[in-house]
């Protein structure tokens, strides 16, 4: 019975882990993903804080933005309008811009469209706020130009060519600041104390990809290593093996 457990196993595994991953693939591609769903951070691309605090993350592997409170509970799920994107910024109004290669989308803090802006400039212009508080191709738009990491004023840059799309750190108007550590973030006060945490959960950190794929790759690789005769036999004996009573 244990050999028979033991000599399967890694089937099971690997097929779950296949599964979890096209079924990631396909809610992905068909955007039936409900609003209410967390996620695990599988590419994550980019952060910005809402005027109200709430921390607004952006997953590329998903396509699919996740918003915290400021305590770092997950609050809701929303889609984003492309795929290849990722970058956000917040203007000192409170409005959100989601950047694809070349088109702004703009928001409210609950995700809904206000406008959108496009840039015929090929790929990954420079952007700015205008005085109507819009996103516009800056001129000579494939300049690179500094961007606050905070909540941006007209006039501001938003977005920048040439430079990485995901920022390491923001300010927030509060005086806390949130820091990106890997793929988790820190929210710090001014005095340096760690108010909250942000990332995968533990309980999520199994589907995160690569590991569901990668993880299936390794246990298949086993499997083939365990179907020789010579190792399945001897697992079989390290499992099955029984105390002798020497009475």
């Amino acid at each position: 019975m244990i050999g028979s457990v033991v000599r399967y196993l890694p089937q099971v595994l690997v097929l779950t882990g296949l599964l979890v991953f096209f079924v990631s693939m396909i809610a992905t591609a068909t955007g039936k993903i409900p609003r209410n769903l967390e996620l695990p951070w599988s590419v994550f691309e980019d952060f910005t804080l809402g005027k109200d605090g709430s921390l607004y993350v952006s997953l590329a592997f998903y396509d699919r933005i996740l918003r915290y409170d400021n305590s770092g509970r997950f609050l809701a799920s929303y889609p984003a309008p492309g795929p290849r994107g990722g970058g956000l910024a917040t203007d000192a109004s409170g409005r959100l811009h989601y950047r694809l290669p070349n088109a702004i989308y703009t928001y409210d803090s609950d995700w809904n469209l206000l406008a959108k802006s496009r840039c015929d400039f090929y790929d990954d212009p420079t952007w700015i706020l205008n005085t109507k508080g819009e996103a516009e191709c800056a001129p000579g738009s494939g300049s690179t130009q500094a961007v606050p990491e905070r909540a941006l004023y007209p006039g501001e840059a938003l977005f920048s060519s040439g430079r990485p799309w995901g920022k390491y750190h923001f300010d927030a108007a509060d005086g806390s600041s949130i820091y990106r550590k890997g793929d988790r973030l820190y929210r710090y006060s001014g005095d340096g104390t760690l108010l909250s945490r942000y990332g995968t959960p533990w309980y999520l950190w199994w589907a995160k990809f690569p590991v569901p794929l990668g993880g299936a790759w390794v246990l298949l690789f086993l499997h083939g290593v365990f179907e020789n005769q010579k190792v399945r036999k001897l697992v079989t004996r390290l499992f099955t093996k029984r105390k002798v009573d020497p009475s």
